[in-house]
């Protein structure tokens, strides 16, 4: 039988009981693994220092720093690490800061598990991430993907950019109203 790598998950967030659920949830995946757990940025980036990484998951709000000033950190530490944003906050601007401080997605821990873990495996696939359920932040988004990106702007949602987010750009439809899932994840 061959072993295939798992990518190594980091999960930074302040609050103990989401973050040890989140691990339970990523540690069941047979192709994720939580490689450590961090209450605040100077435990993440001493995990970042001690291992290699291939995403972090990281709240955006919390004590002492916060996530998108570690995203920023995580980055110049290890450049190939991806970065998920991952917070209650569905405010266009804390979003966009996030994406500019080198995040590859934004995801709310409002989202079925089943929907973060989707995110941490776009991300993980190099697809920019972001809710179908934050069509207000969409706009603000997809331009920090287009300047981050050194890319002239464009009339349609850049080629990375998640399904959510060209939806988003078209406007309220089905699929962005429902709760936490779109029309083609149900089947309907």
């Amino acid at each position: 039988m061959v072993s295939v790598a798992k990518a190594q998950v980091a999960l930074v967030d302040d609050h103990p009981l989401f973050r040890q659920g989140l691990a339970m949830a990523v540690g069941c995946e047979p192709d994720l693994e939580v490689v450590g757990q961090a209450g605040n940025a100077r435990e993440a980036l001493d995990l970042a220092r001690s291992r290699p990484i291939d995403i972090a998951v990281v709240d955006i709000l919390m004590p002492s720093m916060s996530g998108i000033s570690l995203a920023s950190e995580l980055h110049e530490s290890q450049p190939d690490c991806k970065i998920l944003g991952l917070s209650v906050i569905d405010e266009p601007g804390l979003i966009a800061d996030m994406l500019r401080a080198h995040a590859s997605g934004y995801a709310f821990k409002t989202q079925a598990m089943t929907e973060i873990l989707d995110a941490i495996r776009q991300v993980l696939g190099g697809i920019r991430y972001l809710p179908p359920s934050a069509p207000r932040a969409a706009s603000s988004w997809c331009r920090v993907v287009r300047t981050s990106a050194a890319r002239p702007p464009r009339r349609s949602a850049p080629e990375s950019c998640s399904a959510g987010c060209r939806a988003a750009r078209r406007g309220p439809s089905l699929a962005s109203s429902r709760s936490g899932s779109t029309a083609a994840s149900n089947g309907r």
